[in-house]
């Protein structure tokens, strides 16, 4: 009697587990591959072979030198998560997901997606077990250094990890300008502003306003080319330097867009602090980074700040509360999160 009494929870139990285990095996089976999969096809350039419309696996595969069955399997397993789509029987066509991976579109991850599936960034990520156990980044025992003194050395890593970057900053400018109202500011400065693409996007919407663009001398170099191109070089100043040093004076508003998680606090905070010696006490920060949520919300921060501990020394993604706190050790009050619709958030700072 106690065992036919027992045996329902008992089966209930095994049930729940075995549904667990199975979503669990999914979730890390599917997640790997598919990562590895959307690679594949980002390097082979399959989204560009279909802009004009639907092909079967034997076109695509002459256009990109494949495979013909490999490929077939490979674009069938994305077709099945919504990464193309098999029209009919080995034929596809982009979807709106796939269409993200074609070098001709705005907002193109293609190059986001071939730095994040290289051995740049795989080899350290396939180390994180070494960076919990160490807290130490994984990169520096797999290259041999940090991520910057590497891409310092290495022009061709240098250059994909530029490219990359700069994909993926392309899908927060119009959401940050769509978000944010820059009137009435009459100078802003992107500090580390790289090529100066967010910066430009801004004076371009914005004709009034001008701009100081801040880097590294080589950067800064760099990025002339692009001022000169958008015919902002009477409103745009171009500074070299190094923010861990000083910023430039002058401008009511200043950004540091994708830079704060790259650095540990205290270096987050110098950064910080020579930013406040260079506003007036009316001006304004705005960084513009992820912001973890609170608690076991779903939040892809959490694992991009996995990707800060194994490829950074001490960069991590914040919570609003741990922003906070370096806000007021570098000199402000955090005035408010503000959300875009994408990735990142722009956190406001005031002088205090």
């Amino acid at each position: 009697m106690d065992d036919q009494q027992s045996s329902p929870g008992v089966s209930g139990d095994r049930s729940r587990r075995q549904t667990a285990l199975g979503a669990l095996n999914k979730l890390f089976y599917e997640g790997y591959m598919i990562s590895r999969a959307i690679y594949a096809v980002a390097c082979l350039g399959i989204a560009d072979v279909l802009k004009d419309g639907p092909l079967n696996t034997q076109q695509i595969a002459a256009a990109i030198d494949a495979n013909p069955d490999a490929l077939y399997r490979l674009l069938r397993a994305l077709a099945s998560v919504g990464v193309f789509e098999e029209v009919k029987q080995s034929q596809f066509a982009l979807t709106p997901l796939a269409a993200g991976l074609r070098t001709d579109v705005p907002g193109s991850l293609r190059a986001y997606i071939a730095l994040y599936g290289s051995e740049l960034v795989c080899r350290p990520a396939d180390n994180l077990l070494s960076s919990v156990r160490t807290g130490f980044p994984a990169f520096n025992g797999v290259f041999g250094m940090s991520l910057f003194p590497y891409l310092n050395q290495n022009s061709n890593a240098r250059s994909m990890f530029d490219a990359g970057m700069a994909s993926i900053s392309s899908l927060d400018i119009s959401n940050v300008l769509g978000a944010y109202d820059f009137s009435g500011i009459r100078t802003i400065a992107d500090i580390g502003g790289g090529d100066g693409r967010f910066l430009t996007t801004i004076l371009l919407a914005n004709r009034t306003i001008k701009g100081i663009l801040f880097d590294q001398p080589l950067t800064i170099e760099g990025a002339r080319t692009r001022i000169e191109t958008e015919a902002l070089a009477d409103r745009c100043d171009l500074i070299g330097g190094d923010f861990f040093d000083a910023v430039p004076g002058g401008a009511d508003a200043y950004i540091l867009k994708r830079i704060l998680h790259d650095f540990d606090d205290d270096r987050a905070i110098a950064i910080l602090r020579n930013c406040r010696r260079a506003m007036s006490d009316k001006a304004r920060i705005l960084v513009i980074e992820p912001v973890v949520l609170s608690g076991d919300q779903p939040s892809l921060s959490k694992f991009v700040d996995l990707m800060m501990l194994v490829m950074t020394e001490g960069g991590r993604e914040r919570s609003e509360q741990e922003l906070r706190v370096l806000f007021e050790a570098g000199g402000f009050g955090l005035a408010r999160v503000i959300t875009t619709g994408s990735f990142v958030s722009i956190v406001e700072g005031v002088p205090v």
